[in-house]
């Protein structure tokens, strides 16, 4: 049934609460529509997981608490995927699909631009974009610790202990810092550790054990200092001494010798921040991920905001599916260009900073000058 174009929207049925009943009718349609795509992509995707782990469904030592927990997880880890690319599809779905239907022709001859339509798209964009944000600052991280749980103690039948980590590195607030060659976690001990309070005093610690409720104490303590003529001497030696001045627990070891992507972004900022301007490994790959997780909330933004100017020209001649085929296939591309950025930031003569933010730069200068040009 084709609309006529001739009539005028009375005005009284313009909004209801204050909101447009336009605008609220496109937002929760796009919206129904990226979360069911969302859904689907997700459950195809557990399919083919219980495939994969067809001996673990029938292992009595495996529970579906233990199931559940175990998808809970994968789905906080691929959320960002999931709503990127659902909301890509839906954009290329959706929007062509008004326009075929003409259902924006009333819209346009009362006076709504193309830019105000657009509105609860984006809107849906952004409220993606928060969900992926509060994901990667509360969810993510647990979400991750407990997944490599789950691998170790039920599906491997391992049992759940950490191994000693070596060659880390303690970062403190009042910028000193801790050295050590192995690092247990299970029993909160360090061992062969050297903490450089400053570039005139270090001490070397055989033995370092730190608790929740006490400072932290050492064994085999020798005090190494400079002396004016600028040689480093050992000026003391203890068997055992509490060390009160070191602001050791639990969450600053666990920050500094994590995996840099099982932490969140706050965490990552105060790292970051620690290392300074320091170029070693640790500290770039704190700096990648810091990066990744701060802008990947916005990678949902760019999946409508890219796609949605073309699809507003949709021509019926032109194959829907192509479109939905190119917005997903724009996506991969960017998804590319964003671990190449990550891989170039890794070479040792280029700041990382300007590398990281170079996609995601453009990306947005593009999107916005044509959602600019789309009313045009």
């Amino acid at each position: 049934m084709a609309w006529n174009t001739n009539f005028v929207i009375p005005q009284n049925t313009w909004y209801r609460c204050g909101i447009p009943i336009w605008w609220r009718y496109f937002f929760v349609r796009f919206g129904l529509l990226a979360a069911a795509l969302s859904a689907i992509a997700f459950g195809l995707f557990v399919f083919a997981d219980l495939l994969s782990h067809i001996k673990d469904v029938f292992d009595p030592e495996t529970s579906w608490k233990t199931w559940g927990a175990y998808y809970i997880c994968m789905f906080s880890c691929r959320l960002q995927i999931l709503f990127a690319f659902s909301l890509a599809a839906a954009t290329a779905i959706l929007i062509p699909r008004i326009v075929r239907t003409n259902e924006l022709i009333p819209l346009l001859n009362a006076g709504v631009s193309l830019q105000q339509i657009f509105r609860p798209f984006l809107a849906v964009a952004l409220f993606a974009s928060f969900l992926l944000w509060c994901n990667a600052e509360y969810l993510l991280p647990r979400a991750i610790r407990r997944h490599h749980r789950i691998i170790e103690s039920d599906f491997g039948r391992k049992s759940i202990h950490e191994e000693p980590s070596r060659l880390g590195v303690v970062l403190f607030p009042e910028g000193s810092r801790l050295f050590f060659f192995q690092h247990d976690p299970l029993h909160r001990k360090i061992t062969d550790a050297f903490w450089v309070r400053s570039a005139d005093y270090i001490l070397h610690i055989e033995q370092l054990s730190y608790f929740r409720d006490r400072p932290p104490e050492g064994q085999g303590v020798d005090v190494i200092e400079r002396e004016p003529s600028g040689k480093m001497v050992k000026t003391a030696s203890y068997p055992f001494c509490e060390l009160t001045q070191l602001k050791f627990t639990r969450s600053t070891v666990k920050m500094s010798t994590a995996d840099p992507r099982d932490l969140s972004i706050t965490q990552l900022g105060v790292l970051m921040s620690r290392f300074g301007s320091s170029r070693s490994e640790r500290a770039t790959e704190t700096t990648i991920a810091f990066y990744g997780k701060l802008l990947s909330p916005f990678l949902a933004l760019l999946a409508v905001l890219i796609p949605a100017p073309f699809c507003f020209r949709f021509e019926r001649r032109f194959p829907q599916a192509l479109l939905v085929f190119g917005s997903l296939a724009a996506l991969f591309c960017f998804e590319l260009a964003i671990h190449a950025s990550a891989v170039l930031a890794r070479i040792p003569f280029i700041r990382p900073t300007p590398i990281l933010l170079a996609p995601w730069i453009i990306a947005l200068f593009v999107g916005i000058r044509r959602l600019r040009r789309m009313g045009s």
